[in-house]
């Protein structure tokens, strides 16, 4: 796997044609969005996003997944390959209207584990701290 990679849908995509890769930015964020992309292989019609914040968030938003999905990673990974999450791989996960998002877990909140693996459907309850002595004295408000 290479370093450093922001992996929306790896796979074998085909770019000829109509179907197009457009980005921007807003101030906020960088947009990049692969619109009506097919694969080598086999028929696919897919449309979806990877949008990078400034605060080091990364989100996948899949909009149209048409077709053929059963061969793509999805997930990220460190510069030195020595971290990575991966949320798929060969599997049919990517669907229309799925939001994946990574993002750093606050200096305020600390948990026992630090990875683990959790099946489709399941759940795993784990005790977590909470100190405010890392943030910046001033007024905080829970939403």
């Amino acid at each position: 796997m290479p370093e450093n990679l922001i992996a929306p849908f790896w796979d074998d995509l085909d770019l000829d044609g109509a179907p197009a890769i457009y980005w921007w930015e807003d101030g906020e964020r960088f947009v990049v969005q692969y619109e009506r992309v097919s694969r080598f292989s086999a028929f696919a019609d897919l449309t979806f996003q990877v949008q990078l914040f400034a605060d080091g968030r990364i989100r996948f938003l899949y909009h149209r997944m048409n077709g053929v999905r059963d061969s793509a990673t999805i997930g990220i990974q460190n510069g030195d390959r020595s971290e990575g999450i991966l949320a798929s791989y060969n599997e049919e996960y990517a669907r229309d209207g799925l939001a994946i998002e990574f993002g750093r877990v606050p200096a305020w909140l600390q948990t026992a584990a630090s990875s683990g693996t959790l099946p489709a459907g399941g759940a795993f309850y784990r005790p977590a701290t909470r100190s405010a002595r890392a943030l910046d004295a001033r007024e905080y408000r829970a939403l």
